[in-house]
């Protein structure tokens, strides 16, 4: 009996390991579809850190900014906005 049921363990097993293979197949292709928008977009798409740090910018955001992509990378959206437009 305990052969049986561990072979039945075994097959759930496989089946849930399976079924993680395919949720994480999905996973990476809906990243791949999200990361092509994100840097096709002809507007630009930025993402900040909680400090308002540049985390991630696409081609439009460094045309916008005049900078390449290494320099914005960790920069703070308050370096490039007008003294009045900050709030302390």
């Amino acid at each position: 009996m305990n052969s049986l049921s561990n072979s039945l363990s075994d097959r759930e097993l496989q089946a849930s390991f399976k079924e993680l293979q395919r949720e994480n197949e999905n996973l990476l292709e809906m990243l791949d579809q999200y990361r092509l928008m994100f840097d096709q977009s002809l507007d630009a798409v930025i993402l900040f850190d909680a400090e308002t740090c540049f985390k991630e910018v696409n081609q439009a955001a460094c045309h916008l900014f005049e900078l390449p992509k290494d320099k914005l990378i960790g920069q703070s959206l308050h370096k490039f906005l007008a003294e009045d437009q900050c709030t302390k």
